[in-house]
């Protein structure tokens, strides 16, 4: 019979340490993301649906300089960026895109998605009736 350290019941009495050391960690990791951001001069706007985050840059006396957008994987994929931040991102809006507003617009996306969807099921059907 041998001796393991890390059986069923060792583990299980190190599950509490271990998610206490996980909200510590997320802690930690937000107060760096803070950290950055002031010293950036930069102010977290918003996320989008692929997580990335679109940021306000401001100038020493307090003025709006750039905006910008931080992909999850740190290179530039225009397929990720979001068409409702576009526009918010160029300058073209003064004002980002609420919440609300983008919950709805996704909603709507979803449900176009879901009818086209459907819409192509009942056209494989038709076409494989009429053949």
């Amino acid at each position: 019979k041998y001796f393991y350290f890390w059986d069923r019941q060792t583990f299980h009495s190190f599950q509490p340490i271990m998610n206490t050391i996980t909200k510590w960690l997320k802690k930690a990791r937000i107060l760096y993301m803070d950290h950055q951001d002031a010293k950036l001069n930069r102010k977290l706007v918003g996320f989008d649906r692929y997580n990335n985050r679109y940021y306000q840059y401001y100038d020493d006396s307090g003025n709006e300089t750039k905006r910008e957008a931080e992909f999850p994987s740190g290179w530039y994929n225009e397929d990720e960026l979001d068409q409702y931040w576009f526009p918010w991102l160029k300058k073209m809006e003064k004002d980002p895109p609420t919440p609300e507003f983008l919950k709805q617009v996704y909603a709507e996306d979803e449900e176009m998605k879901r009818r086209a969807y459907d819409y192509e099921l009942r056209d494989a059907k038709m076409m494989n009736e009429y053949r």
